[in-house]
């Protein structure tokens, strides 16, 4: 499961030494219904808070956007895309 999250292969693609892809998926898919994903992830978040001395639950959040902007060049290009269709 984890190969998958970090290659982004396709659970078909899985090496030959791993499980079938059947069974990774099969475990992935029960486990994503019944919450033990969820419950991992809580635990180890708590787990870390906890070492770096911070409380087991955050008591704020920050939400952060940026924008990019383009190059004027660059601006005028799905334009020209578009009317060339």
């Amino acid at each position: 499961m984890f190969y998958v999250v970090k290659t982004g292969c396709s659970w078909r693609s899985l090496p030959h030494d791993l499980p079938r892809w059947q069974t990774a998926y099969g475990y992935f898919n029960r486990w994503s219904r019944d919450g033990t994903w969820e419950s991992v992830h809580c635990f180890l978040v708590k787990k870390l808070r906890t070492k770096a001395a911070r409380r087991t639950c955050p008591t704020a959040g920050i939400l952060d956007s940026q924008s990019i902007s383009t190059r004027p060049a660059a601006a005028g290009t799905g334009a020209m895309m578009q009317e060339s269709r």
